[in-house]
């Protein structure tokens, strides 16, 4: 049998192997701010989090990774972890697999607190003060703590699925989504308000009735300001996949006010960063960022912002140039948007013409080669 001493030395040695210098906490602090989790000292937490995760890692191949360059794993970790505050490492499951069993452990673990975290974060826009405050308490406190309270939510689910009545309420049917955005739902009576009248009466009741209301209000904005968060990271996704540097009257725009296809690419990128990050709102009832880009690029002092908040053009020149040299040209125009119609009788002919533009070097070349193309027949078609 090793000794305690061995295995207190082999610990040390793993620690040891994870260890990294202050100045990476600042980096992801950064990273964590960005992502918008609130938690007060969230690097320090996190780290201590991802350092007892791999610690006590029983996958070779993780922990090899991770000690090759700590900082790139942690900072890396941190950069998906901080868009999930209320996940619980594989240590906290396994201690309630350990109590409960496993089929309780995978359910809770897997459906139950994924809504119990949804009905705590819909129950912020409660009508009923105490809810809405009772609810914000639980998320700050399980934000700072996710594996504690998963613990203490468990032990109430064990007890609570024995009893009668409560596994046959249509909420379980529920998605966390549905849970947070549906119109209407079930009554129901989620776990974490019985943790919640548990232990935080005694702190609500020494409160005033302003006090509270003046919390629940903060509850009810923080709720409305992540769901702002939610729809536009959403909208950031999609737009990617439908770049607004490909819409004619985008282009015109640009083209008015003397931006290059690459200065307009570069504005788009720094503007969905600025979005998902919540620096720039959608206005209310629209789902695209049409509107607001478009009002950017015309403010000035914006579209300077942006330009100089823009990542550097950084292509590999000579393999787009390769890449245009040698793909169809027709071929290719004949697969671009829809919104290339009105071009549709000079695309086939000027293809040709624009990409020994692009290998001839007589044209910048593109970061976006659709977009520059669009460019290209817009100045044909002038």
């Amino acid at each position: 049998m090793i000794d305690t001493e061995a295995q207190k030395r082999l610990l040390r040695k793993r620690v040891e192997a994870l260890s990294f210098g202050d100045d990476v906490l600042n980096e992801a602090s950064d990273i964590i701010r960005d992502a918008g989790m609130k938690l007060a000292d969230a690097a320090v937490i996190l780290r201590k989090e991802w350092l007892n995760d791999l610690v006590a890692s029983t996958k070779p191949s993780e922990f090899k990774r991770a000690s090759a360059n700590p900082r790139v794993h942690f900072l890396a970790w941190v950069g998906e972890r901080a868009k999930k505050p209320f996940h619980v490492t594989y240590r906290a499951v396994d201690a309630v697999e350990r109590r409960f069993g496993s089929d309780l452990a995978s359910r809770f673990a897997h459906i139950v607190w994924p809504q119990e975290i949804a009905w705590a974060q819909r129950l912020r826009l409660s009508d009923n003060p105490n809810t809405a405050t009772r609810a914000a308490m639980f998320l700050r406190e399980t934000e700072g703590n996710p594996a504690k309270m998963f613990s203490k939510i468990a032990d109430l689910y064990s007890d609570a699925v024995a009893k009668v009545g409560y596994t046959d309420n249509a909420a379980h049917e529920l998605s966390p989504d549905e849970i947070r955005f549906n119109p209407s739902v079930p009554e129901f009576n989620p776990l974490f308000l019985k943790y919640a009248s548990r232990y935080y009466s005694d702190v609500l009741h020494n409160m005033t009735r302003d006090k509270i209301e003046i919390l629940a209000a903060r509850a009810a904005k923080d709720e409305r300001q992540d769901r702002s968060l939610i729809m536009a990271r959403n909208v950031v996704k999609t737009t990617k996949r439908f770049p607004m540097r490909r819409l004619p009257n985008v282009i015109s725009l640009a083209k008015s006010l003397g931006l290059t296809a690459n200065q307009l690419y570069q504005l788009e990128i720094s503007f969905l960063v600025r979005m998902e990050c919540g620096e720039i709102e959608l206005e209310q009832g629209l789902n695209s960022p049409h509107i607001a880009f478009v009002t950017a690029l015309t403010d000035d002092k914006t579209r300077q912002e942006l330009l100089a908040a823009a990542p550097p053009i950084d292509i590999e020149e000579a393999s787009v140039q390769w890449e245009v040299a040698h793909m169809d040209g027709r071929r290719w125009a004949k697969d671009l948007p829809a919104s290339f119609s009105k071009w549709s009788d000079i695309a086939q002919s000027e293809v040709e013409k624009w990409q020994v533009a692009i290998v001839e070097e007589e044209r910048e070349t593109p970061m976006d080669l659709v977009s520059d193309f669009a460019f290209w027949l817009m100045d044909i078609a002038l």
